[in-house]
């Protein structure tokens, strides 16, 4: 054996001995690797030492007489080991490891002179190269060959399949095919695979049946005499079956029909249960060879372990052998594709093991192969404790049941795999070379299962007879050469077994067995012979030949599966059309939970379905807008159960297409399938026994009862198993949209979930175009397509909508490449809508003009086409919309019958003229049957709009003349008013025909159709104009109230503000006015009832007398305190409120919020107050004690005292869930745990390091949280007291703790001014959430996500808890936020501040038009010198462009990291420059919202900009005490000037721009700074300010400063000589920012008192104060235009107004010109006299907000 000394076997002659050594010698000189050469070193220096010692001795001295050839060999052999010796002592020390005693050793001659002191590597460890195959002599399996090819005949299309070997070729074939077209492949097999490939349904057939033969096996079993021979068969079709059919439960399944057989063999061993083991382990290497998902060890092991166990203490070690197979085999099941199976995978060694598909002499990398091996190898030795000695040597039953083991994988099983492989294939040259380099060669195990594969080929007749002889030679050679395959006794008596075996049968095998056998028994020692002659007389055993081939079928496994019952097959067509339906351009659609929600907390549609489908719950509601996506995410949802489908018992999806079902509240189903051409017994057989996702698509188009879920009865007894997922456009109230009003069979809400789709992302609309572009292949790319959306932003939101945006990337490029003026404009949706349609209608035509029509056709069709077919077919459109909201409810399936239709609307667009029937067919309309259908329900949308204006025809159409009219029904949503809501009133009916589809209903709760008529308001003054006429005519003719209603809706979302308007009298009930603008309207009588007034500016406006009943502000009045309210709490069910001012616990009911009950606590009362969780109780804390209070009766109940005096007293309070402890938190330190009961204390947590300011519970009451002024947040087990996490992040105070209501969330609110949100779990930070100020009040929303902060920056702010994202800014308090509450259920929310109570209605959610504006607030405004544009940038990082007339936001710039501290316009107007925190300037074009330049180069905010008057220089200010002036041409800086304290707060230059001026600040110090281009000429100090400057302004002139401070104060200086000239007093609070009047007379400053005070140069005195605003004014800009003076105010709120400041004889008024966008309620000065149907709630919410009612003044 190699590598063993001559001491353990005898010697070699020395002719033999020399070969041997430079063989291995030559190898050692080849190997790349140094370890790999000191193995063969070992090797050589080994084999020459075998020679006889004396011999040996004589050959290396250089006497005697010995033969001179075999001395200079011997010699020669020395000297290279000698010099590999050295060589290997140069390369590696890890190759000196691999040699015997290297640190004493001096020469090669002495180790091989005295052999018995070295120790040699053992050959385990040896690495293999092809060299390895010199261990065999060269002859035997000298070449490789093509393995034998089993004959099949291979089927027609469609024929039934005779056996399963048959069926596993023809998938073998296939996935050869796809796997390898180079195959090499007989010219049938070819032909078969063309056609077959190609042929879809063929080809899941066979897949199909492949895995019905694999689930028939594992659901029923077989258990008849067939059992094995549909085992080896069976093994096939697992291999050759698709890996995507199979799955973890299948494979747990077989195993468990294995275990179930394995029970009826019995004990003792046989030749049946030899063949059973045999071909449970060929199953089991079938399962090893392909990749199954979510296999886990234990579910395998468990079901086979108990029976494989049995075998181990069995005599036989055959059976033996083939359990420790069976039990490596379980193991290498779950691997991932270990290196050698994907060896064998790469080189067909798994699919084609059986067949004659793929080239056997493909390279194949042995040397990564037996690395892993050698991985494994080191594994399992490491694990059974180390190397077996040779003394010690175990017998073959221990060795064979140390396989027998589910702790460790054993090496001998992948390498028998790959052995068994390499042989099966015909690659011979590359088994040699393996089987000697595998490290376990010499393991017992290996060598009994090496014998046993040569055997298969020796008795395999399909092989040539020269490899069945190979085979014998290879069983000689392991018996013979005891160096290379050890000298084990059980291992020859095993090769003697098999050579006997062979002997019996026919022909030359036979005879060559028995040469054998006859010179082994001659040949050998006296044990060989002995153990001969004990084995002839035992005889072969019972280990039974396992040849390859012919496979043995399962014929009855597979005449079950084809004889069964053709649901499947049904249901594959079905599968078909589903896996078809799947859109190439479906994008991952996200979702929210539902539309009143507050949150932006979205996920991914699809993942939360996929939850759906896995819960108990039965019903699933999907919204979204008209093209949101649901039909296509209905159709990728489809065909993603399919594609997961498992036959027999898998779930079954069906999609339906409401519109196209006729009576779909009953017996859904069955209607569904009968269509699909189910029969009777099938659909009974499936009512049954399976199960259904139903996905209901378009459910808003049915025209009858919607009632699915209960009308169908599903999920009852004996009926359909079913989840049902409806998706529905989004419109008014969905809840119950499609539920029954029977409330008992309504589901419950437990198994009801809802989900509304959100617009698309930027991500998601960029991965949209990309696979637009990619399907179409269009010349234009992604990028060129992105771009045109960011140059025309009014495409952003149209690009969020799939559909829209799928027909907008057809008609963009035309509309961009139609000119420069084009190019520059922006697009709105109406306008994009107006190019698809017209593109439509032209492909349209261009496609009839091909077709080959009729004369009459012809003849309509040359008509239509002479007088526009495109226009022709628009205003079929149009008609046709009309026609349908009109007729049918704006239900957009159209049921027509020639017969019975006949007379009808319909008839007029479905059986008209010629003309008509080609309209129809060029319209954007599907049909199906005799049901037609828009393409899409927001082209009906279009067309509506487009009936109610058209641009083309706008000569054509005049405003409504109520003298022209004849009279109509009200509209579907009337106003019916009984006499007492008329009044006294006088209302004219006038007739009128009512053409405009705005008279027939109220479309309020149809955004889409606003939106449209929206646009066309902002693109057409005639049409505003028609609506102006709509209202006017309301105020004189109760008729024209609906078209009113609709009208003014409309004119309100498109930003048209109606200040000082005169509607007395309009009638517009139900309109929705939200954000609307009436500043000082006249809307004395009008019908206001059931408006929606959310966030309304109604500030100084006349409503006396006007009706307002069911009126909606969403905002209820807030309860006045006599101090602040340090803490608020809702009880658990609502009824109570309790808040804390001063000293005091004040408890309200909700109902009416009156006050019920007053707690006066004492003078030490500074706690939070918290209810028990039955509401009866109210606890504080007050001193040293907590304080316990009945809510009922009003008397305090207990006081529970510690038994230390607490410094500081208590902080904070909190009930346990169950209500039976108090947790309370102190100044000490320490949080204490308190019984209810007794009032004994229970436990103290102590850790915190100063005084806990919050403590609060957990939803299960298991833990506490607790906030410190040590910057912590810690988490405790209530029940032990141990510090679960300590929360580091603030640096600062921590005032307040919440739980989020699942616990899986807690938020801290800091004095660091941030809010916190850390993993409860992990104690991991999620989001940082920043205000300006200091973070007094936390709260979760019931729901969790949500979360709300108040700071004392005066704002409250909605934070969204999964993203971070601020939601919502509520500005325009007075003092901070002290405490923050959410009503149980969500419907309120509570904060506490300035002696209020705020009090905000939530439960008639978010309205759909969301303002365009700044969400915080504005520190920077500038006007344009061009066009009067402004500029506004505030905290949101965003700067905004307004049209100075209208209001409307032009473009929105957005690239800045920072608040934006200042802005300016360049002279020409073409460019604005922002300065922001990030330390940068941007210059933007104003036109198109590009960014020109960005200017680098400051280190601390930019505070201040100006340009020069030529425009080409740009000068910047910072806080980092330096001045740059810029090249606005190039972006470079020219100079930096230097010299100045504090910050910059005002820059200006001089015409010719070579001086700079410059105010900067430092505290309340003040200096002015001149520069010309050299160096500093000038510098004055100003001081007099008692605080922090706020801003610094220079006059026109540039001879006086204005400066606004916190001391309240603006003064004004004089540049030259410094001095003051006057101090203006008048604000009651800080002054954020002054400005000079564009003549240089006036100052106008803003303060946080929230009004603008106007002053006098010259006198200093003021003149006017303006208090219209609703919070702090944090920037003002003044400009002339057209001889009239206008002010621009930029507020917290991030409210920008355009004010005209008109002064008559010496008295100063302002009027409103617009708002951006009222944050909220603003009745100010309005008038509520008489209001009829006003809510005392809604009456008193607007006396609080500043509105005037004499007669509550009386």
């Amino acid at each position: 054996m190699l590598g063993t000394s001559s001491s353990a076997h005898g010697n070699l002659p020395p002719q033999n001995a020399l070969k041997f050594a430079k063989s291995l010698l030559e190898n050692a000189h080849r190997a790349s690797d140094p370890e790999l050469a000191a193995m063969y070193f070992n090797e050589a220096r080994a084999a020459l030492s075998r020679m006889e010692q004396p011999t040996l001795e004589a050959l290396l001295s250089s006497d005697g007489d010995l033969d001179q050839y075999l001395r200079s060999e011997t010699q020669y052999v020395a000297s290279e080991l000698s010099k590999m010796l050295n060589s290997l002592r140069l390369q590696s020390a890890q190759a000196m490891e691999r040699i015997a005693d290297n640190n004493d050793l001096q020469s090669t001659d002495d180790d091989l002179l005295h052999p018995d002191d070295a120790t040699v590597a053992d050959p385990q460890d040896l690495q293999r190269t092809e060299s390895d195959a010199a261990m065999i002599p060269c002859h035997i399996f000298a070449e490789n060959k093509h393995p034998p090819a089993a004959q099949f005949t291979l089927p027609a299309h469609g024929e039934r399949l005779k056996d399963t070997p048959q069926l596993a070729y023809c998938l073998g074939l296939l996935q050869t095919w796809r796997s390898s077209p180079d195959s090499i492949l007989d010219p049938a097999a070819l032909n078969w695979l063309h056609t077959t490939d190609t042929n879809e349904d063929e080809v899941e057939r066979l897949t199909t049946l492949a895995t019905d033969v694999i689930l028939a096996f594992a659901l029923n079993g077989i258990y008849d005499a067939k059992f094995i021979a549909e085992l080896k068969g069976f093994a096939q079709v697992i291999r050759c079956a698709f890996p995507d059919f199979i799955d973890a439960d299948d494979l747990v399944n077989i195993l468990k029909a294995f275990k179930d057989r394995l029970r009826d063999i019995p004990e003792k061993p046989s030749q049946s249960m030899h063949e059973l083991i045999l071909a449970v382990s060929g199953v089991l290497d079938a399962m090893a060879d392909v990749s199954i998902k979510d296999l886990g060890q234990k579910k395998l092991y468990d079901f086979l372990s108990e029976h494989l166990d049995g075998l181990r203490a069995t005599s036989d070690p055959s059976l033996v052998y083939q359990a420790a197979y069976a039990y490596q085999a379980l193991q290498h099941i779950t691997d991932r594709e270990a290196i050698w199976q994907s060896a064998m995978s790469r080189n067909g060694m798994t699919t084609s093991r059986h067949f004659r598909i793929m080239d056997p002499v493909n390279d194949l990398n042995l040397d990564e192969i037996l690395g892993q091996l050698q991985t494994i190898y080191s594994e399992s030795s490491v694990h059974s404790g180390g190397k077996i000695q040779k003394k010690n040597e175990p017998s073959l039953q221990e060795h064979l049941q140390g396989g027998c083991s589910f702790e460790c994988k054993q090496a001998w099983y992948p390498a028998l795999r790959m052995a068994d492989a390499l042989l099966r294939c015909g690659r011979f040259t590359d088994f040699k070379i393996f089987i000697c380099g595998v490290p376990c060669r010499q393991d017992p195990v290996f060598l009994w299962g090496l014998c046993q594969c040569l055997k298969d080929v020796a008795s395999n007749l399909e092989w040539d007879t020269g490899t069945r002889l190979n085979a014998i030679a290879l069983l000689e050679e392991m018996y013979r050469r005891d160096e290379i395959w050890g000298d084990r006794a059980y291992i020859k008596n095993r090769i003697v077994e098999i050579l006997t075996q062979l002997a019996s049968l026919p022909e030359t095998v036979k005879q060559v067995a028995e040469t054998v056998l006859r010179r082994l028994r001659t040949n050998g020692d006296s044990e060989e012979q002995l153990m001969d002659r004990v084995y002839r007389e035992q005889g072969p055993g019972n280990c039974p030949f396992n040849a390859a081939f012919p496979l043995l079928a399962t014929p009855s496994l597979l005449d079950h599966v084809q004889e069964n019952l053709d649901v499947e097959g049904r249901l594959g067509q079905l599968r078909k059309q589903g896996l078809k339906g799947r859109n190439a351009m479906y994008v991952e659609i996200q979702a929210k939970d539902s539309l009143q929600s507050l949150s932006r907390n979205q996920y991914s549609l699809m993942d939360k379905v996929k939850e759906f489908l896995s819960s108990d719950q039965k019903l699933f509601l999907i919204l979204g807008t008209p093209g949101a996506g649901k039909s296509t995410f209905s159709r990728e949802l489809e065909g993603d159960l399919w594609h997961s489908y498992k036959r027999l018992d898998g779930v079954i999806p069906i999609y339906i297409n409401m519109a196209t079902v006729d009576g779909p509240h009953e017996d859904l189903i069955t209607k569904v399938l009968q269509n699909t051409g189910f029969s009777k017994d099938q659909i009974s057989e499936m009512r049954r026994n399976r199960k259904f996702v139903l996905i209901c698509d378009e459910h808003d188009q049915i025209q009858s009862n919607p009632d699915l879920y209960t009308g169908n009865m599903v999920n009852q007894a004996g009926e359909w198993n079913v989840k049902m997922l409806v998706c529905s456009r989004l419109r008014g109230d969905q809840s119950d949209y499609f539920l029954s009003t029977e409330q008992d069979r309504q589901p419950q809400p437990e198994c009801f979930q809802q989900a509304v789709i959100i617009p698309f992302s930027a991500d998601q609309v960029r991965n949209y175009i990309d696979r637009y572009v990619s399907i179409h292949h269009l010349p234009w790319k992604t990028d060129e397509f992105q771009r045109a959306l960011d140059r025309h932003p009014g495409l952003e939101d149209l690009a969020k909508n799939p559909l829209l945006l799928s027909l907008a990337l057809e008609v963009i490029p035309d509309m961009v490449d139609s000119g420069q003026q084009r190019a520059t404009k922006k697009f709105t949706r109406v306008e994009v809508y107006d190019q698809i349609v017209e593109h439509w209608f032209h492909r349209s035509k261009e496609r009839l003009k091909e077709q080959n029509l009729s004369p009459q056709s012809r003849e309509a069709f040359e008509g239509l086409t002479s007088d526009g077919f495109a226009n022709n077919g628009v205003n079929y459109l149009k008609r046709l919309a009309a026609a349908i909201y009109k007729n049918q409810d704006d239900v957009s399936t159209i049921e027509y019958s020639k017969l019975m239709d006949r007379g009808t609307w319909k008839e007029e667009y479905f059986c008209g003229d010629e003309k008509n029937q080609l309209l129809r067919e060029a319209s954007p309309m599907k049909c199906s049957g005799n049901k037609y259908q828009f393409i899409h329900p927001s082209l009906l949308e279009y067309g509506l709009a487009l009936a109610v204006f058209d641009p083309q025809e706008v000569n054509k159409i005049a405003a409504p003349n109520s003298a022209s009219r004849r009279s109509s029904v009200d509209s579907a949503m009337s106003f019916e008013l009984n006499d007492h809501d008329e009044g006294t009133a006088t209302v004219v009916e006038h007739s009128s025909d009512f053409r405009s589809p705005l008279s027939w209903r109220n479309f309020v709760s149809d955004p889409s159709i606003l939106y449209f008529l929206e646009e066309r308001v902002q693109q057409e003054p005639l049409f505003k104009q028609q609506l102006m006429a709509f209202v006017e005519l309301s105020k004189t003719d109760k008729k024209w109230r609906t078209a009113a209603t609709n009208a003014i809706t409309i004119l309100v979302g498109a930003g048209i503000q109606f200040n000082g308007a005169d509607l007395r009298g309009i009638q517009i009930p139900g309109a929705d006015l939200s954000h609307g603008v009436f500043d000082s309207a006249q809307l004395q009588g009008a019908d206001l009832r059931k408006t929606i007034l959310r966030n309304v500016w109604l500030h100084k406006a006349d409503l006396n007398r006007s009706q307002m009943k069911g009126a909606q502000f969403d905002e209820l009045p807030f309860l006045n305190e006599d101090q602040i309210a340090m803490s608020s709490a809702y009880s658990s069910d609502g009824k109570y409120f309790a808040s804390a001012p001063g000293h005091t616990i004040n408890i309200y009911t909700t109902t009416n919020w009156e006050r019920i009950r007053t707690f006066n606590i004492g003078l030490h009362f500074h706690s939070n107050v918290a209810f028990s969780p039955g509401g009866t109780i109210i606890a504080c804390g007050s001193g040293n004690s907590t304080q316990l209070w009945s809510v009922e009766t009003g008397t305090r109940l207990k006081t529970i005292t510690g038994p230390h005096l607490w410094i500081g007293g208590v902080n904070g309070v909190a009930f346990s869930p169950r209500g039976d402890h108090i947790a309370s938190c102190s100044s000490d330190g320490t949080i204490r745990l308190w019984n209810v009961e007794s009032g004994e204390c229970r436990q103290v947590f102590s850790g915190h390091q100063r005084s806990v300011n919050s403590v609060v519970f957990s939803p299960t009451g298991n833990q506490i949280v607790s906030a410190s002024e040590d910057s912590t947040v810690r988490l405790w087990d209530v029940a032990t007291g141990v510090l679960h996490h300590t929360f580091k992040g603030h640096n600062k105070t921590v005032n307040t703790v919440a739980f989020s209501s699942r616990g899986r969330r807690i938020g801290s609110a800091s004095h660091d001014e941030t809010v916190r949100l850390w993993d409860a779990a992990t104690g991991a930070c999620r989001h940082v959430l920043r205000h300006r100020l200091e973070v007094l009040s936390v709260a979760f929303s019931p729901l969790g996500d949500t979360i709300a902060s108040g700071s004392i920056d005066y704002s409250f702010r909605l934070w969204d808890a999964e993203t971070g994202v601020c939601q919502h800014v509520l500005c325009g308090f007075n003092a901070c936020i002290r405490a923050i509450a959410f009503s149980p259920d969500g419907a309120q929310i509570a904060a506490s501040t300035d002696g209020k109570v705020r009090l905000w209605d939530s439960r008639n959610g978010i309205c759909r038009r969301i303002p365009v504006s700044h969400v915080e607030e504005i520190q920077s405004l500038a006007i344009s010198p061009k066009d009067g544009c402004i500029a506004s940038g505030g905290c949101d990082m965003i700067v905004r462009i307004w049209d100075f007339d209208t209001g409307k936001c032009l473009n929105t710039l957005q690239g800045h990291e920072g608040s934006i501290l200042s802005a300016a316009f360049s002279p020409s107007g073409d460019q604005v420059a922002s300065g922001s925190s990030d330390k940068t300037v941007r210059l933007w074009d104003t036109t198109t919202g590009g960014c020109r330049h960005i200017l680098c180069g400051h280190v601390n905010t930019i505070k201040c900009i100006a340009f020069s008057q030529d425009g080409g220089q740009i000068a910047s200010g910072s806080a980092d005490r330096t001045v740059r002036l810029w090249n606005v041409e190039t972006g470079a800086c020219n100079l930096t000037l230097n010299g100045y304290d504090g910050v910059a707060m005002a820059i200006m230059l001089s015409p010719n721009g070579d001086t700079a001026t410059c105010s900067s600040s430092h505290l309340y110090r003040m200096d002015v700074h001149s520069w010309d281009a050299e160096s500093e000429v000038c510098k004055k100090e100003l001081i007099g300010h008692t605080n922090w400057i706020q801003s610094v302004a220079f006059s026109p002139k540039g001879d006086l400063i204005a400066s606004a401070s916190l001391d309240s104060t603006v003064r004004l200086w004089n540049v030259e000589n410094g001095a003051c000239c006057h101090v203006l007093n008048g604000h009651t609070y800080s002054v954020r920012m002054a400005v000079f009047s564009p003549r240089g007379d006036l100052i106008a400053s803003g303060s946080r008192d929230n009004t603008v005070r106007l002053w006098e140069v010259t006198s200093g005195q003021c003149r006017a104060v303006i208090e219209r605003f609703q919070s702090s004014v944090e920037c003002l800009a003044w400009t002339t235009r057209s001889g009239l003076e206008y002010l621009v105010t930029g507020e917290e709120n991030g409210t920008v107004q355009l004010l005209q400041v008109n002064e008559i004889e010496g008295q100063f008024s302002v009027r409103l010109c617009w708002n951006s966008s009222p944050p909220q309620l603003n009745v100010a000065g309005s008038s509520i006299q008489d209001v009829r149907g006003l809510s005392d709630v809604n009456r008193n919410l607007l006396i609080q907000r500043g509105a005037v009612d004499e007669r509550v003044q009386q």
